[in-house]
């Protein structure tokens, strides 16, 4: 994996999240709150430096389906 994805897509996702700062959850800052806890989870899990990087990526994009469907965005 390339090195060090993380703050390229932590860019992409404000950009993307950014505008939508009137939702609680919806927003960069949620996507923040939850790549810094599974930080947490995932070295306590003991999970390899890719596996880390892959849970960061899934973390920081989680709500980004909202963008285009505000109903049952998860699956998006």
């Amino acid at each position: 994996m390339k090195d060090n994805l993380i703050p390229d897509i932590k860019k992409y996702v404000n950009m993307l999240l950014g505008p939508l700062e009137d939702h609680y959850y919806h927003q960069y800052e949620h996507a923040l709150d939850v790549m810094n806890r599974s930080i947490e989870l995932g070295q306590k899990e003991g999970l390899s430096k890719d596996n880390l990087e892959l849970l960061l990526i899934a973390a920081l994009f989680h709500d980004t389906g909202f963008i285009i469907q505000y109903d049952d965005n998860e699956f998006i």
